[in-house]
């Protein structure tokens, strides 16, 4: 009879317990971004997403955001690199790359961008970064929606990013 109710009960709690703790996340809830331009995208999301959480340390933060004009910078980055990898290659035509990293405990979502694409032409000719007007309203939608996808708010939504453009990778435990 013991047994009976260990399998019948016991297990399933046990199981849901797994699976709540790997998905809780401990510490914050904000979005931390850095890299290239990451004042502007900070902007353009706060105006697309008033009232967001601002994680000061990249470690505090469910999302964050790692933005460069060409992925070749991340090999600045060597944690970054090795969590991004093969799809953040120079060679790599994604904009877009979701690291989603399950952990007990801590389990937080990456997103490294390439916005090269969104970059003011007229400017970058002249040895300046800036975002277009375009660009800049494109990320703020895209960041938005990754934001609100961490709190269980909606579904992702990019019109301005074609799903060949983007990727997702999921990594269990840092693996």
């Amino acid at each position: 009879m013991s047994r009976r109710i260990l399998t019948r009960f016991a297990l399933p709690v046990m199981v849901l317990v797994t699976i709540y703790a790997i998905f809780q996340t401990r510490g914050g809830t904000g979005v931390h971004i850095s890299g290239d331009l990451a004042a502007d995208l900070r902007a353009s999301l706060e105006s697309a997403l008033p009232g967001l959480d601002d994680a000061r340390a990249p470690d505090a933060a469910r999302l964050e955001v790692i933005a460069v004009t060409e992925w070749s910078k991340l090999a600045f980055v060597p944690d970054a690199l090795r969590a991004c990898g093969a799809p953040c290659s120079p060679e790599s035509p994604l904009r877009l790359v979701r690291v989603i990293n399950l952990a007990p405990g801590r389990s937080r979502k990456q997103v490294f961008l390439n916005i090269e694409a969104a970059l003011d032409t007229k400017a970058t000719q002249s040895g300046a970064f800036a975002l277009s007007s375009d660009g800049a309203a494109c990320l703020g939608r895209v960041l938005a929606s990754e934001a609100q996808h961490i709190r269980g708010d909606k579904d992702l939504e990019f019109s301005c990013l074609s799903a060949d453009q983007q990727l997702t990778r999921w990594r269990f435990l840092g693996l």
